[in-house]
């Protein structure tokens, strides 16, 4: 497996780099993910750009909306449509802290972490129960979603 360092080279990396769990790309195709819940890949931009914010995993992003809109290449009030609608989603929560003067507001992600968390879980399940059952069709399934890499297995 190579490194962020020769995928990208030093002079990109030493930017830094956004961790993001494939699932999270993938979140669309998820079996809750339905209709009005889908994330619009604005939306992924807006969230991208938050998660890039998140250094320190006990406190919460605080990016400005300007910041997200300087990043994004949308307008401010673009920006502020996008995070009410990922609010509503249920992709993240948005809140103003008073001990930073309430100027900024913060963006809890808990709500994405634990509706992937639960996605995983549950994935793992089926992935499970597939492999009990000796059946692979689930297992195609989530290997045609590019949940897995492909996976043969013997027939008994």
């Amino acid at each position: 497996m190579s490194t962020m360092k020769e995928r990208w080279g030093q002079e990109t990396m030493r930017f830094g780099f956004t961790g993001v769990p494939n699932l999270l790309l993938r979140v669309n195709a998820l079996e809750e993910t339905k209709g009005s819940e889908q994330i619009t890949p604005a939306e992924m931009f807006v969230l991208l750009v938050i998660l890039a914010h998140w250094i320190d995993h006990r406190v919460d992003p605080f990016p400005s909306i300007e910041r997200i809109s300087r990043h994004t290449g949308l307008s401010g009030r673009h920006v502020r449509r996008i995070i009410r609608a990922l609010i509503a989603k249920n992709y993240l929560i948005s809140y103003r802290n008073e001990e930073h003067n309430g100027r900024n507001n913060f963006y809890s992600l808990k709500p994405i972490v634990e509706r992937l968390t639960e996605a995983a879980d549950r994935l793992d399940t089926n992935i499970r129960n597939t492999l009990a059952k000796d059946s692979i069709t689930q297992l195609e399934t989530a290997e045609r979603l590019g949940f897995l890499h492909p996976v043969r297995m013997p027939r008994t």
